[in-house]
């Protein structure tokens, strides 16, 4: 693709920051053609009407855990908005201001329900979600979220200004010390034993190079797109961000409960189980 200045824009390379604008409508000026500044720092308009001094910008990194993750929680749930449609916008049309709480989310900008419809998830014990964009609704209902230590917001495992790694992740997902041994020391710095621990002794000889994000984070969201899969899942789908282990017992292929991700993750030993 060609811009307006000549610049030969290659849209494989999306991933590279340099590449996160372009003219898209030809005026000559570059547009942000999906996430914002604004989206999680605020009004820049406001910002310079104040001749900055930082006013009227909310650095997200001092925001409460709960602010800060309702950034992206803005996006990645799916309340009914004012218009009836999938985005949250209150009733003047506009998504919510950085900094808002959950609190003035619910009453303001999602009117109609909280963050999905009971279509939108699974029958299992956990109710994890079937949907797209509701990597928030499962988190909040985590114990990663909310444990005894400490309010985690999806910024500690995300880095919203780099793509280093795939879907932003500060780590690499398949370095099982890098992405979680900074929390869970004796589990990602042997696995194998946690494995024996969890499923029986002999297990983690079984699978050497499985990955915390295997059994932790399934795949659950039905994308429509890409190859479909063994156990009802299709190529691409997303990840739950509820960081447990959903119960093989209660899973099926009938749509009604999750189909779990058993036969993907473990179905290189064990076969396919239905």
């Amino acid at each position: 693709m060609v811009g307006s200045d000549s610049t030969v824009w290659n849209l494989e390379l999306v991933s590279d920051p340099l590449y996160g604008d372009f003219d898209f409508d030809g005026d000559g000026v570059r547009d942000e053609t999906n996430m914002s500044c604004e989206a999680c720092h605020g009004p820049g308009s406001a910002h310079w009407d104040a001749a900055g001094q930082g006013r009227f910008i909310v650095n997200p990194a001092k925001l409460t855990p709960e602010r800060d993750a309702m950034l992206c929680g803005q996006c990645h749930s799916r309340p009914k908005g004012a218009f009836g449609s999938d985005s949250p916008v209150n009733a003047d049309g506009w998504m919510m201001v950085a900094g808002t709480s959950r609190a003035q989310f619910l009453a303001e900008y999602a009117t109609t329900q909280l963050d999905g419809a009971t279509s939108d998830y699974y029958g299992d014990d956990d109710k994890h979600s079937k949907s797209h964009h509701q990597q928030y609704s499962d988190f909040i209902r985590s114990g990663m979220y909310k444990n005894d230590e400490v309010l985690m917001s999806c910024a500690d495992c995300h880095d919203p200004h780099a793509r280093k790694n795939v879907r932003q992740l500060r780590a690499d997902p398949q370095d099982n010390v890098a992405s979680c041994g900074a929390c869970h020391v004796p589990e990602a710095t042997n696995l194998a034993a946690h494995l024996d621990t969890k499923l029986g002794a002999g297990f983690g000889a079984m699978k050497p190079n499985a990955k915390c994000v295997d059994c932790h984070m399934p795949k659950t969201a039905k994308t429509g797109a890409g190859r479909p899969g063994i156990s009802g899942h299709w190529q691409n789908d997303v990840s739950s961000h509820m960081f447990d282990v959903p119960s093989k017992s209660a899973s099926s292929l009938s749509g009604t409960n999750m189909p779990t991700g058993y036969t993907n993750a473990c179905g290189t030993c064990h076969g396919t189980v239905q």
